[in-house]
């Protein structure tokens, strides 16, 4: 299993913007083979921030996401509303087995 975090750094005042083209990515990304979780959690610390925690069966599936049609239109919908480039960690795991 791979996890995935992705941060995300939206410009005050982009926040529905980036909502609008999150909740376009969230289920083509969750209907990918390879995928096991893709979820969006919002800051409680700073309204602006945002981070996915996504899990794949191996980098393989990875790559499949990142290359996807999907995440390459979400890309260009950041670009213009984000501050900074997305902070990506992948980590090697098993996963949460409950």
């Amino acid at each position: 299993m791979k996890t995935v975090d992705a941060t995300v750094h939206v410009q005050p005042g982009q926040e529905a913007q980036f909502m609008t083209a999150a909740h376009a990515l969230i289920p083509a990304a969750r209907a990918e083979s390879g995928n096991a979780r893709f979820d969006l959690y919002h800051s409680t610390d700073c309204a602006s921030d945002f981070v996915f925690v996504e899990v794949y069966a191996d980098q393989a599936a990875i790559i499949a996401h990142r290359d996807s049609v999907h995440f390459q239109e979400f890309l260009r919908a950041l670009a213009p509303i984000t501050n900074a480039p997305m902070d990506v960690m992948i980590f090697d795991g098993e996963g949460a087995t409950n």
